[in-house]
This record gives C-alpha cells, sequence and structure tokens, in this order.
C-alpha cells in the first residue's frame, strides 16, 4: 500500500512539474516573440477595419481621405513591430554568444 502512494505522490510531483515548465516556456516564447505575437492578434482581427474607424474617432482634415491613410498606417505598424522583432531577435542572439564565449 505505501509503494503505490509513494508512486502516486512521485507521479504528482512530476504531472506538477512538468506543467510549470510547460507554463514557464509558454509565457517565455511570447515574451520572446511579442512582436510576433501582436502580427498575428492584428491580422487576425484585421487591423485595416479596426483601422477604418479612425476618422470616427479623431477629426482628420478633410483633404486626407481615409482609404488612402488607412492602409498606409496599417503596414507602418507591422514594419515597426517586425523590425522591432529583428531588434530583439538580433540582441538575444547577441548576448547568447557572449554568454557561450
Amino acid at each position: 500500500m505505501k509503494s503505490a502512494l509513494k508512486k502516486a505522490w512521485a507521479f504528482a510531483k512530476k504531472v506538477i512539474i512538468a506543467a510549470k515548465d510547460t507554463v514557464v516556456k509558454f509565457v517565455r516564447g511570447v515574451y520572446h516573440h511579442a512582436e510576433a505575437t501582436v502580427i498575428l492578434i492584428l491580422s487576425s482581427l484585421g487591423l485595416n477595419s479596426l483601422l477604418g474607424e479612425l476618422p470616427f474617432w479623431i477629426a482628420l482634415p478633410m483633404w486626407v481621405e481615409a482609404t488612402m491613410v488607412v492602409p498606409v498606417i496599417s503596414v507602418l505598424i507591422i514594419v515597426v513591430l517586425t523590425k522591432s522583432a529583428e531588434w530583439r531577435a538580433t540582441r538575444r542572439a547577441t548576448k547568447l554568444q557572449l554568454v557561450a564565449a
């Protein structure tokens, strides 16, 4: 009977440790790839449709047409997020090389 309890306790500890490790890996992955996560979320929501409401939120000058501004702003946001992700990945890779050396 005691060996069964010991085995159950050991199994429960392994499950808890594995669950904790999985959650930690997930959170670290989200942090390391934050820009990519934001890009995927924005693309799934439709950044153009979100920014299409921009003229209703703020007063744009009459000469600015929303159909011309919204796609440009959405592309600029995606470019900035992509460049930020590239910069962070390069910085991480450099830190890893310095640690390994």
